[in-house]
């Protein structure tokens, strides 16, 4: 405890160091929250099952499938554009910049998602009027929105998408809340009530709006900087393959274009063909009655 504590102080001062803007008293503050918290408990916010379920069956097979079937052109635009190979063979996509930044992502997040709902259950109410801070309602709701956000950030990475990909994101969020409902059940308690005691929390914390709300603003501020650095980046300054997939979408749209000109071209000559096909005059023979016999007196 005394190890972690260190080390989380450390974690702590490395942050303030990184944001400028900071004052010193705002590390003392935070270190002071800390020890408070050491005193108080030494828990972990998250139980050991979570985190072995978290690495094995949540996280691991998106991951997976996307390093397997992800592509970021077709291979057919691979052998037309040689270049595209250049920042694998350069070391461009995996290097130190690269590493830290995935570094300073994750502690982005992680910081975002402990204290966004530590700031909202600290005055939170449930339906009943009951406090909502509790130490398994405030781990079910960080574990949610961990999952959730991870899973969002694996499908902004996915370029390709497959069945099996739609198959092992969905699959690692339904399993998620299943295995969550199920170690919160009656059966679990029933044969081993002293790992799994806390029956139906899980539901009852589900069952809340405003730990759906704090999951959706936690996802969303953690997943809007990503997308704005993207959107960006594809806009200012954009990657080869970037510029090859666009151009394969504006190729699809004018084939698609070309194929619905030419069917109301067709269309249009069938319905115009009779008009053209006379001659000019019969038109007024019939008029006039030149064409019609005279009846016989």
């Amino acid at each position: 405890a005394a190890r972690l504590q260190e080390y989380a102080g450390e974690g702590l001062r490395t942050l303030v160091l990184a944001y400028k803007d900071l004052e010193e008293s705002y590390y003392e503050d935070w270190a002071e929250r800390l020890r408070r918290a050491a005193l108080g408990s030494a828990q972990t916010v998250y139980d050991q099952y979570f985190i072995t379920l978290y690495n094995i069956v949540y996280t691991s097979l998106p991951v997976l499938a996307m390093g397997v079937f992800d592509q970021d052109v077709p291979e057919q635009r691979s052998m037309e554009y040689p270049k595209l190979y250049e920042p694998g063979q350069l070391n461009l996509l995996f290097n130190k910049r690269e590493f830290f930044i995935c570094i300073a992502q994750g502690i982005y997040t992680s910081v975002l998602m402990f204290f966004i709902p530590y700031g909202v259950f600290a005055d939170a109410t449930r339906d009943d009027g009951a406090q909502l801070a509790d130490y398994q309602s405030f781990a079910v709701t960080v574990a949610t929105s961990l999952v959730i956000v991870v899973s969002v950030q694996i499908g902004l990475d996915t370029g390709f998408w497959t069945a099996i990909n739609h198959f092992f994101i969905w699959g690692s969020l339904a399993a998620y809340f299943a295995i969550l409902f199920a170690m919160h059940s009656d059966g679990l308690f029933q044969m081993f009530p002293n790992q799994f005691r806390f029956v139906g929390n899980a539901q009852n914390t589900l069952a809340q709006p405003t730990v759906w709300l704090t999951i959706a603003l936690t996802t969303v501020v953690c997943i809007m900087p990503v997308v704005a650095f993207r959107f960006l980046k594809l806009d200012l300054k954009p990657e080869l393959s970037d510029t090859v997939r666009y151009t394969q979408l504006v190729r699809k749209k004018q084939k698609t274009q070309h194929r619905c000109m030419r069917r109301v071209g067709r269309a249009g000559s069938r319905r115009s063909g009779y008009a053209f096909s006379h001659q000019e005059g019969f038109g007024e023979l019939i008029m006039s009655g030149k064409n019609m016999r005279l009846s016989s007196l």
